[in-house]
């Protein structure tokens, strides 16, 4: 406890990471600026117009609902005949039109939510960012040294870091997730913009959806430390994570579909939102030597991406140990 205490004021007397606090403190601010400012409502005029657009589609509907269903399904079934193959239009899905479809301005059920999400994730980035920091910098200076020095048990200098490094991002991460997820629905909630998100219904979820992003992000501080010590240079960090963000989750999740359910974004918003999905080409060969590729839905569940967050962070942060152990530090 001793030396987790040391390490623990040692993280925050670091310039750096005060700063970063307070940087992501600003950011979560912004984005419930945003949210405010996105969910406003429209000019008066503006909503009778959409208001009147609505209830012409409406009556429509109601005159003519029947003859799209039937030539929906007449044109499902021709298609289907000439293709040799059965097809699904969905026309039973078919029906009026719903306001908070059909409003074009924002609601939290739509651009809100989907905010919310992304700047979760951005809270994992900056918990990452903090633990890279704060033990590569000691590396780097060579203080590693002198605190060995002090202390010669390297499996506790290791774990007292990493553990600091996970207990010192708490307040942060509880702060800003409260505040993006909290304040986001507060401002839609106040302008009476959630659409289809039920206060009764669906809070609970979202309340989960903010415990478990708040748990990646006390994760990747973890990975941050691991990576720091690893790698023993935040710019090498920078490099690294940058590589494997471009070469593996950008370009080659691309070209290759099938490691989209595994990559790490994947399983990170399928961690964050509750379950996810990816869609794959999948091609056929047909009669006449051609091919048929259709996009396919393939569904990543919550159990899936926590399970890959987790054994990625677990062996890094346990490579990470074993080479610390015998590395030389000098």
């Amino acid at each position: 406890m001793r030396l987790l205490r040391a390490e623990s004021m040692r993280f925050w007397a670091r310039t750096l990471i005060r700063w970063a606090m307070v940087a992501g403190l600003v950011v979560a601010g912004l984005v419930v600026l945003g949210s405010w400012s996105t969910s406003t409502p429209p000019p008066d005029e503006v909503q009778a117009s959409m208001q009147a657009d609505f209830d012409a589609s409406v009556k429509d509907w109601e005159d003519n609902g029947e003859t799209y269903v039937a030539d929906c399904l007449a044109a499902e079934k021709a298609d289907a005949e000439e293709l040799g193959e059965p097809l699904d239009y969905e026309c039973d899905e078919m029906g009026p039109p719903v306001w908070a479809d059909y409003a074009y301005f924002a609601t939290f059920a739509g651009e809100g939510l989907s905010t919310v999400q992304l700047s979760l994730l951005l809270v994992a980035l900056l918990t990452l960012g903090v633990g890279v920091t704060f033990v590569s910098a000691e590396h780097t200076s060579g203080a590693i040294g002198n605190w060995l020095t002090f202390e010669p048990r390297r499996s506790r200098v290791y774990w007292s870091k990493v553990v600091a490094a996970v207990l010192g991002v708490v307040p942060v991460t509880v702060v800003m997730v409260g505040l993006i997820a909290g304040g986001s629905l507060w401002a839609y909630d106040h302008h009476g913009a959630l659409g289809r998100f039920d206060l009764d219904q669906d809070l609970r979820p979202y309340v989960e959806m903010g415990f478990r992003a708040a748990v990646l992000a006390l994760g990747c501080a973890a990975l941050g430390a691991a990576l720091g010590s690893l790698l023993r240079h935040t710019a090498i960090v920078i490099g690294v994570v940058a590589g494997w963000a471009i070469l593996v989750e950008a370009v080659a999740a691309n070209v290759f579909d099938a490691i989209k359910p595994w990559t790490l974004v994947t399983s990170m918003n399928a961690w964050i939102q509750g379950g996810t999905a990816v869609y794959v080409t999948e091609c056929d060969a047909t009669d006449d030597s051609g091919m048929l590729c259709d996009w396919v839905e393939h569904p990543v569940s919550q159990a899936q991406g926590g399970l890959i967050l987790t054994a990625v962070v677990a062996s890094i942060v346990l490579a990470s140990w074993l080479v610390f152990r015998r590395r030389d530090v000098a």
